[in-house]
């Protein structure tokens, strides 16, 4: 093997490391535009649908606050491995866009908003109702959470 061929290797070897490098950038985007998104949206939701009191409300997007600290860069980086998988880019039609953003969102966040509600204090109906609605309107929210997920990451060049 000559050493043309042996720095190659070296390069594609290096090329696929995949980095552990912490983003600030992106954990700003993505915790600002999780947190932007589901406020008015879970409140809506818990309060007109979900049947929850006003004060199960506020504790629960009390908790959300934190909660969507700790799990919006995961939940951006899970999207992102799922449009990876799905071969999803800038230039995917919508309706790929649409469906995969629908499948990242249902599979990651309603899990995590049944387990906030009941941290909050909320009884199994009114779980299974929000959760139930947010399960239904996934195809609506999903893409939307995802498109402002990206505007946010552009805007502060995630």
């Amino acid at each position: 093997m000559n050493q043309r061929n042996r720095v190659s290797q070296l390069e594609e070897i290096q090329e696929e490391k995949p980095t552990r490098k912490f983003n600030l950038r992106g954990f700003i985007a993505d915790s600002f535009s999780m947190i932007t998104f589901s406020l008015p949206l879970g409140m809506a939701n818990e309060l007109l649908i979900g049947g929850l009191s006003l004060a199960e409300t506020a504790r629960s997007r009390a908790m959300s606050l934190p909660f969507n600290l700790v799990t919006a860069r995961p939940y951006g980086k899970y999207r992102d491995w799922v449009f990876s998988k799905c071969g999803v880019t800038d230039g995917s039609s919508f309706l790929k866009k649409y469906l995969v953003d629908t499948f990242a969102f249902g599979t990651f966040q309603a899990p995590l908003y049944a387990g906030m509600l009941y941290l909050s204090g909320a009884n199994r109906e009114e779980i299974e109702r929000a959760v139930g609605t947010v399960t239904v309107l996934s195809p609506l929210i999903g893409r939307a959470c995802g498109y402002y997920m990206d505007y946010i990451r552009r805007r502060v060049g995630a």
